[in-house]
């Protein structure tokens, strides 16, 4: 197999501080382009490889990337079979977080004073299959990361996404495990994953020369968890076929807590002509040392098909958290309470996700 792929970007973004025209606005159009080539070959009737060799061009900083992939699957027996993979991966555009706005998450670019990211993969894994029509995996994962970004938290003004971010570096493992019943009236499956991942960032050379917000250290060089980090996570999906017309399904879902900065203290700031102060900053801990209570749900799915005009279609009823847990999305921090009450550190409200919600519809097949 080979082919090509072509993207052209475009990422504008713009944010100033009042009539002062200082803070962040650029305007983008990168190029993106990539060809590639795989080959999958049978070398005996146990033994599969799949090699690959991708090659990417981005032109915003003129960055190219020479990217091997590797793919070996080993059957031991009719029913078990074991596979590793390994490759290289680059990535030319960044999903930067906001501390406290999950609303806001923005996409950046690479450009001349930052290399691209880099990720190498290494998996190892057992495909079984106890019984016909039944399949259980086993897989574990290694991934190391460089050039990870997270936004800086005082900005003045900048010329390159260099003065934008912190840059760092990272690693992901763990372990998934998978069950996939196929056949009978019952089907669906099960995933469980056990994993963590961490970033760093530590000081470059140079660093002490600089004013504290231009300075690439978090947390003291240690690792933390990114907020997308998950310790546990779990689906579980069934579907019910009664007859050719009639099906249900239903899908539960949990994960841990999201990640995020509690803030420990605060300060405020007050005009030196008196009145109340006006301005509350808080003072965080270590970045990421909170979670967000879990994440769960459960959704609902009943189907009938039926011929409409001689075309096939279905109609449906989804029911969207089924139980109406309301998940949070990010905590929202009161700073103006916590000097008018005395509170430190201030008292939160947790944002919340969409309570229970059906919708019906029909699908058709022409």
């Amino acid at each position: 197999k080979a082919g090509f792929w072509a993207t052209r970007y475009r990422f504008g973004y713009d944010s100033r501080l009042g009539a002062t025209g200082i803070g962040i606005h650029f305007l983008e159009r990168p190029l993106y382009g990539a060809v590639y080539g795989q080959d999958d070959w049978t070398v005996t009737p146990l033994l599969k490889v799949q090699a690959g060799l991708r090659v990417e061009r981005f032109n915003l900083g003129d960055n190219w990337s020479v990217e091997p992939r590797l793919g070996v699957r080993r059957a031991l027996t009719e029913h078990v079979a074991v596979k590793a993979a390994l490759g290289r991966f680059s990535q030319y555009t960044n999903v930067v977080t906001q501390e406290g706005a999950s609303f806001a998450d923005v996409w950046i670019p690479v450009d001349n004073s930052i290399e691209p990211g880099h990720s190498v993969h290494t998996i190892l894994g057992i495909e079984t299959q106890p019984r016909d029509g039944l399949e259980f995996n086993i897989e574990g994962y290694y991934k190391t990361l460089e050039n990870v970004v997270e936004f800086r938290t005082e900005i003045t003004d900048f010329t390159t996404v260099r003065n934008l971010v912190h840059l760092g570096s990272g690693r992901a493992y763990g372990i998934e495990l998978f069950l996939q019943k196929k056949t009978g009236r019952l089907t669906g499956w099960a995933g469980y994953t056990l994993g963590r991942t961490t970033r760093r960032f530590e000081s470059l050379p140079g660093d002490d020369d600089q004013p504290s917000n231009q300075r690439n250290e978090l947390n003291l060089g240690g690792d933390f968890p990114p907020k997308w980090d998950r310790t546990h996570d779990l689906s579980l999906t069934g579907a019910y076929r009664f007859n050719s017309k009639w099906s249900t399904g239903l899908t539960f879902v949990y994960a841990t807590g999201q990640a995020y900065t509690k803030p420990a203290d605060g300060y405020r700031i007050q005009s030196p002509f008196g009145g109340a102060p006006t301005t509350y900053l808080p003072v965080n801990t270590y970045r990421n040392t909170g979670r967000l209570e879990p994440y769960h749900r459960l959704d609902l799915n009943v189907a009938r098909t039926f011929s409409l005009f001689g075309t096939e279609a279905e109609a449906f009823l989804n029911v969207y958290n089924l139980y109406n847990h309301r998940n949070v999305w990010f905590r929202e921090f009161n700073q103006t309470d916590a000097f008018r009450d005395g509170q430190a550190p201030p008292s939160f409200t947790d944002v919340r996700l969409l309570p229970v919600l059906p919708t019906v519809g029909v699908n058709f097949k022409f």
